[in-house]
C-alpha cells in the first residue's frame, strides 16, 4: 500500500488527476470522520473535507513523505478546522501533563452500553476539550505539536485533555484504567475507530468534494503559471494567498498549517507506526454496535445525525466514478444547477401539480412482465418481483429494469412505528437463510443502477415513534414527497402539502399499503407523489390523480406502484403491465424483463472445486465486483479472515482476481496476493 501511496503522491504532484482520485478514495473515510468528530456537524464536516482536499492537492508538492499522505490528511483537516473555530482558552490555568495514556477500563470497549456512552460523550464535549481529545486519541497528536496546532500552551492542552477524559470516564462509569503495556491502543482510540467504521460521508457530496477540490487545484495552478510567465517582479514574490481570495478563503494559504508534518515540528500519528489504521475487526465491530439498546443507540449523536442515521448510510465510494470526475474536472461545472433526483427528498418550495397532463391522456401495456408471479411496492425506490423461473425475489425499477435478479427469499421493509422528518429509519431489506440483510439502492449511478447488501445481518428492531403536532389537522400522516405527503382523517386518505401544511386532496381515498407487522412493516399507507401525480385507491380500485384532485387515470386497476418518469407498473384484470402517461407513450418501448437464471463470468477460469483461501493482508482487502480496482467496492476482508474462492481472472491490467463466494450468497474479486490458499 505504502508503494501505491508513493506513485499516487508522484503523480498527483505532476497534476495527475487520476492518481489524485485514488488518493481521495483512499482517506476520505478516515478524513470525512474526523471532520464530522471535530465539527460535531454534517455540512460543516463536509465543508471542511473539501478545503482540506484542495489544501492537499495544491500543496502536494511540499509534503516530504509521499507515503504519509493520510496524516497529511488529517493535518490539513485539522488545520482547516482551526482556522473557522475561536476557542475559547482565556482564563485557563496550566497543569502537568498525565503519563498514562489510557484512561478508560477495558470493559468500555466490551460493554456496547458503556462504549457508546463513552464516543457520546466526546459529542457532546465543547468544542476546544473536543478537539484536544479527538486529535489526541484518534490522530494521535501528542500533547507538544497539538498545541501548535491549536495556536496555545502545553499546559493549556493539558487541562483540556484531563477535563475531556474525567468527563468521559464518568458518562460510560469507567472503572481502573485497563492495562496497554503490550503495545495496545487506548480503549478510546479502538472506540473511535470503530465509530469511524459506521461513518460515510453522504452520496451526494462524495464527487462534488473531488470536483471542488480539483477546481481549486485547476485554478491555483492557472495562477502558478501566470505568475511564473509574468515579467512583473512583484507578482514572482506574492505568496498563496491570492489564490484563497480568487477562488476560496483560506484555500490554500502560505503558513505552516499548510506545510507537511515534517516540516513544521508536528509529530503527527503516533500510533501509526504501533498499529494498523483501522484495527478493529468485524467481531470487534458487531460487539461494539450489533447487541445494543436501539433506544440508547438512537440518542446517541454525531451533530444533527444519529448514530443509527450515520450508520446506515450508503458507505460506496465508486472509485470509477471518482476518476470519470477527474478526467472531466476543469471544464467549468456549475454546481448551481445540480438538481435532486432523490425521491425522497422533501423540497419546501411550490412543487408540480401534474396540471402538465391530461385525463385519460395515457395508455395500458399488458406485455412484458408475464415471468412475474408476483410483484409488491417496496419502498419510493424500487419494488420486488417473484419469478416464475427461480420461485424467488429480485429488484425491480418502476420503470422496469431488473435491479437484482430473482435469487432471494423475500424483500421487506424496515420500519415498525412511524417517523414522519424522513426516510433515514426506514429501510429495505432482504431475507438471506433466514436473516435479514440491509439493501442499499443507487438509482442514479452515473455506471449504471447498482444494488448492495450489506455483509453482517440486520436486528429487528422498533423505529423512533414520533407524535404528531398538537395542532395537527389530521390523526395520521406519510412523510413528504415533492412536497406533498398522505394524511388521513376519519378513516380515510387526501393529501396535504408541507409548504403550510395545508390540505390539497379531500380525505377520499383509501389505505393502499396494509401494515403488516408480522412482516416487519410497510411504512407507507399511501403512495409518494412523483412529478405531480399519485396513485390512490377508492372502492377497491386504484387509479391516478394529480394534485389538483383530476383523475387522469380511471379507477379501473387492482394495482398501481409508484410512477418513475411517466411509467407506472400496474395490475388489471390479473395481468401485470405498464400504465404509461403524457408524452412518456412517445419513448416508451415496452418491458423487456430479462431474467437470468445461471449467470457465469467466461472470463473466469474455473476451479475444478472450491478452494479455500485466507486473507493475509494486514489491513485488510477490498472486495470489487469486478477484477480490477476500477470496479465498485462491494465488500472487504480483514487480516485473517476466511473465503470461499471459484476460480480466477485477470484484469485489464494483468492482476490476477480471485472470484470469492461472499456471506450474502454473492460474489465479489479480490486480488490473488491479498489472499493464500489454505491447504
Amino acid at each position: 500500500m505504502n508503494e501505491d501511496m508513493i506513485r499516487y503522491v508522484q503523480s498527483a504532484c505532476e497534476g495527475n488527476t487520476d492518481a489524485m482520485a485514488r488518493l481521495y478514495s483512499g482517506t476520505l473515510k478516515v478524513s470525512y470522520f474526523l471532520a464530522l468528530k471535530l465539527t460535531g456537524d454534517s455540512e460543516a464536516a463536509v465543508e471542511v473535507t473539501k478545503k482540506a482536499y484542495a489544501r492537499s492537492f495544491c500543496t502536494i508538492t511540499k509534503l516530504k513523505k509521499p507515503d504519509a499522505f493520510e496524516m497529511w490528511m488529517k493535518h490539513n483537516v485539522t488545520s482547516v478546522y482551526r482556522e473557522t473555530q475561536k476557542f475559547e482558552l482565556d482564563g485557563i490555568e496550566e497543569s502537568a501533563p498525565e503519563e498514562a495514556m489510557e484512561f478508560l477500563s477495558a470493559d468500555v470497549y466490551t460493554n456496547s452500553d458503556k462504549a457508546l456512552a463513552a464516543v457520546y460523550a466526546v459529542d457532546n464535549l465543547s468544542p476546544a476539550l473536543r478537539a484536544a481529545i479527538v486529535l489526541h486519541y484518534f490522530s494521535g497528536i501528542p500533547t507538544n505539536s497539538l498545541a501548535k496546532l491549536l495556536n496555545t500552551s502545553e499546559g493549556i492542552i493539558n487541562t483540556l485533555l484531563a477535563e475531556a477524559k474525567q468527563t468521559v470516564a464518568a458518562a460510560c462509569e469507567s472503572g481502573e484504567p485497563a492495562d496497554i503495556s503490550d503495545g495496545s491502543l487506548p480503549v478510546l482510540t479502538r472506540l473511535l475507530q470503530a465509530q469511524m467504521e459506521t461513518v460515510s460521508i453522504p452520496g451526494s457530496e462524495v464527487k462534488d468534494v473531488f470536483s471542488y477540490a480539483v477546481d481549486i487545484y485547476n485554478s491555483f495552478k492557472q495562477v502558478e503559471v501566470t505568475r511564473n510567465t509574468t515579467a512583473e517582479a512583484p507578482a514572482a514574490a506574492e505568496s498563496n494567498s491570492d489564490v484563497s481570495s480568487a477562488y476560496e478563503p483560506s484555500i490554500p494559504q502560505k503558513s505552516t498549517t499548510t506545510e507537511a508534518p515534517a516540516d513544521n515540528g508536528i509529530d503527527y500519528g503516533v500510533f501509526t507506526d504501533e498499529a494498523p489504521a483501522y484495527p478493529v475487526k468485524s467481531a470487534d465491530k458487531k460487539l461494539l454496535f450489533g447487541k445494543i439498546d436501539i433506544e440508547k443507540l438512537k440518542k446517541m449523536r454525531i451533530g444533527r445525525f444519529s448514530l443509527m442515521q450515520v450508520g446506515i448510510a450508503a458507505i460506496a465510494l465508486l472509485l470509477v466514478l471518482i476518476i470519470i470526475i477527474a478526467a472531466a474536472s476543469g471544464k467549468g461545472k456549475n454546481k448551481d444547477n445540480k438538481k435532486d433526483k432523490n425521491p425522497d427528498a422533501s423540497v419546501s418550495q411550490t412543487a408540480d401539480t401534474g396540471d402538465s397532463y391530461a385525463e385519460g391522456d395515457y395508455s395500458f401495456i399488458d406485455t412484458g412482465l408475464e415471468e412475474c408471479i408476483e410483484i409488491k411496492y417496496l419502498d419510493e425506490k424500487c419494488c420486488a418481483f417473484k419469478s416464475s423461473k427461480t420461485g424467488k425475489w429480485g429488484l425491480l425499477s418502476y420503470e422496469g429494469k431488473v435491479l437484482l435478479q430473482p435469487n432471494f427469499d423475500n424483500f421487506l421493509r424496515c420500519g415498525l412505528g412511524r417517523a414522519y422528518d424522513g426516510s433515514e429509519n426506514y429501510h429495505t431489506l432482504v431475507t438471506i437463510e433466514n436473516e435479514q440483510y440491509y439493501v442499499t439502492v443507487n438509482l442514479d449511478n452515473v455506471n449504471g443502477d447498482s444494488v448492495v447488501i450489506s455483509q453482517e445481518a440486520h436486528s429487528k428492531h422498533q423505529i423512533n415513534q414520533q407524535d404528531l403536532d398538537k395542532d395537527a389537522k389530521y390523526d395520521e400522516r406519510d412523510r413528504f414527497f415533492e412536497g406533498y405527503a398522505a394524511a388521513r382523517k376519519n378513516d380515510k386518505w387526501g393529501y396535504v402539502s408541507e409548504e403550510n401544511d395545508k390540505k390539497v386532496i379531500n380525505y377520499q381515498y383509501e389505505a393502499v399499503n396494509v401494515v403488516d407487522k408480522s412482516e416487519y412493516a410497510y411504512t407507507d399507507y399511501c403512495r409518494p407523489v412523483t412529478d405531480g401525480l399519485v396513485a390512490v385507491k377508492k372502492d377497491g380500485k386504484m387509479g391516478i390523480i394529480n394534485m389538483k384532485n383530476k383523475t387522469i387515470v380511471p379507477f379501473e386497476f387492482d394495482e398501481i406502484l409508484v410512477g418513475r418518469n411517466g411509467i407506472f407498473i400496474a395490475k388489471k384484470d390479473g395481468k401485470w403491465g405498464a400504465i404509461v402517461v403524457g408524452d412518456a407513450q412517445k419513448t416508451f418501448q415496452g418491458i423487456n424483463l430479462v431474467i437470468e437464471t445461471n449467470i457465469e463470468d467466461p472470463d473466469v477460469e474455473a476451479f475444478e472445486s472450491e478452494k479455500r483461501f485466507r486473507c493475509v493482508a494486514p489491513k485488510g482487502a477490498n472486495v470489487r465486483a469486478d477484477a480490477g480496482t476500477d470496479n465498485e467496492k462491494v465488500s472487504e476482508l480483514q487480516d485473517e479472515d476466511e473465503v470461499i474462492a471459484v476460480g480466477t481472472k485477470e484484469a485489464e491490467d494483468g492482476v490476477i482476481w480471485l472470484k470469492v463466494k461472499l456471506d450474502n450468497g454473492s460474489y465479489g474479486f479480490v486480488i490473488k496476493d491479498f489472499l493464500r490458499e489454505i491447504y
